[in-house]
């Protein structure tokens, strides 16, 4: 069976214009081929996600202190805030605390369902992408969203970010593709009883759901049977935001992550300046160093799509855009190029898909676009931002980029460590909360529970350490050189004479053994 590149015009406004007429017409062989390159595309995504995930890294900093929340509590107690400046959506929590109890805490085991979000993404937006845009466009947008090296390790970790570009590309679909003509008053339907769920799993669902609400609404209210229905579609999402709010939302959140954040709040002080570099940041992190290509292209396609018909689609993405900077300006949600705005990535490449092929058919009163000039050098801009994405996860893909390798280091200070010898953890970027160094609850995470005795969280001076056989472990992040912790163990060679090393990329743990007697003064107890 030949392709056929889309569906029929579900838009009233799709419907009227010239670029509907076309949408259902057979498969020409430029079609055929670029159907072929959005599986091939699929295909390399499904290839490099298990790559990563197989990998199997060690948890780093924000993973480790997610992972600690899960092991550490029960379901109950995951509704309440978590511990270690960490907020995460309570059903992805409790399906990753099942996963715990049933099939332990292996990388392996609590990756397993952000990983299978990643996947199931790309299907979804392969046939969005086949069914919104042009047959170049839907090549050049699905290759992006398949071979990107923000996408491919964010949802191989144990974060929500898989969930939050899963359910934000699920309700784009619900709502812009579906597979046969569809009232506008149905998709509403369709897309509310998806974000009922999808607020549990993913809170920038929120502001997606809205967008798109946005987009929607106004075609659905048409008579009292469309008043009726639209406002009983919307119930089950507003009560199920409601009760979200109520039992997680509404519970004070740490102030480290509003301090952690404070830059991608709006800045009313300079206002235009925050706006012009959250936007910048927005098209430079999926491709770092082409934000301008990025956004160019963007803001083509957003014209593009317009004045092919997708006017609802193009209202939806503005909505959600508007949305996502109003929760800034209200510090409930950060904005810009970031992970935590990863739901943003689908629409901003569809709408970058439609820029890298904006015209199609015949211009009016003039040659055949295919053969204009512009036509034929336009493709200039999106191929960089694809050889740039095939690069950097080609080389990831040989050489993962392991933002920890504290696992074998815990394994070989358990296989050497005697009972009386102390732990001090040294790592960097030290949390409010209980004060605890960010990097230390990596080692942490791995440490057996209930056997944390004479493991310290603080370093101290080595001056004070009592004990006259002690370790010190360092974690440092991948792109960390030594050079921080260059005066501590200047420190630790002064007082005590170096019996063990063990390394492995940037965590390393040390055994001492004291000069002289141990130091009188008590050590600071571990927390």
């Amino acid at each position: 069976m030949r392709p056929v590149h889309s569906s029929p015009p579900i838009d009233r406004d799709l419907a009227d214009s010239e670029a509907g007429s076309a949408r259902a017409e057979a498969a020409d062989p430029h079609t055929r081929t670029c159907f072929r390159l959005v599986l091939i595309s699929m295909g390399v995504g499904v290839v490099l996600r298990l790559v990563q995930y197989f990998h199997h890294t060690s948890y780093w900093n924000d993973e480790a202190a997610l992972v600690l929340n899960i092991l550490q509590r029960d379901y109950r107690e995951l509704l309440r805030p978590l511990d270690f400046a960490q907020a995460a959506p309570p059903l992805f929590l409790w399906v990753e605390r099942w996963v715990a109890l049933r099939f332990g805490s292996s990388e392996y085991a609590l990756r397993a369902f952000p990983v299978l979000l990643g996947l199931g993404a790309l299907p979804l937006f392969g046939t969005l992408a086949w069914r919104l845009l042009r047959p170049a466009g839907a090549a050049w947008a699905v290759a992006w969203f398949s071979v990107n090296n923000r996408i491919v390790p964010q949802v191989c970790e144990v974060k929500q970010y898989s969930d939050d570009l899963f359910f934000s590309t699920l309700m784009f679909f619900v709502a812009f593709a579906p597979g046969r003509e569809v009232s506008v008053l149905r998709r509403l339907v369709r897309v509310a009883m998806v974000a009922s769920v999808a607020f549990w799993f993913s809170f920038p669902s929120v502001i997606v759901f809205g967008g798109i609400t946005l987009a929607l609404l106004p075609g659905a209210l048409r008579g009292r049977r469309g008043v009726a229905l639209s406002a009983a579609a919307l119930l089950a999402p507003i009560v199920s935001g409601a009760l979200l709010a109520k039992l997680v939302l509404g519970n004070p959140r740490d102030p480290y992550l509003d301090e952690f954040w404070a830059d991608r709040f709006v800045n009313f002080a300079r206002p235009a300046r925050w706006f012009a570099h959250a936007f910048f940041e927005l098209g430079d992190y999926p491709f770092a160093s082409a934000g301008v290509v990025v956004l160019l292209l963007a803001i083509v396609g957003l014209f593009a799509l317009r004045a092919q018909g997708r006017r609802k689609f193009v209202a939806a993405v503005l909505g959600v855009v508007v949305l996502a900077i109003v929760a800034s300006a209200l510090r409930v949600y950060p904005f810009g190029g970031l992970r935590v705005t990863l739901y943003l990535l689908p629409p901003l490449f569809l709408l970058m898909g439609a820029g890298a092929q904006p015209w199609g058919g015949v211009a009016a009163g003039g040659p055949p676009v295919e053969r204009h000039w512009v036509r034929r050098a336009w493709w200039i801009l999106p191929a960089p931002l694809l050889i740039l994405a095939v690069a950097q996860c080609a080389k990831h893909s040989v050489d993962p980029e392991a933002r920890s390798n504290i696992r074998p280091v815990v394994r070989y200070v358990r296989e050497h460590r005697q009972a009386e010898e102390a732990i001090y953890l040294a790592g960097g970027g030290v949390l409010p909360q209980a004060r605890v160094s960010g990097r230390n609850v990596e080692f942490l995470c791995y440490w057996p529970l209930g056997e944390e005795r004479n493991i310290y969280r603080q370093m101290i001076p080595p001056e004070q350490i009592t004990a006259r056989r002690f370790w010190v472990v360092f974690s440092l992040i991948s792109t960390e050189k030594s050079a921080p912790v260059e005066p501590l163990i200047h420190q630790l060679e002064a007082v005590a004479e170096e019996k063990l090393n063990f390394k492995r990329g940037p965590a390393s743990a040390i055994l001492y053994e004291r000069h002289g007697p141990p130091a009188s003064q008590p050590d600071v107890a571990p927390r």
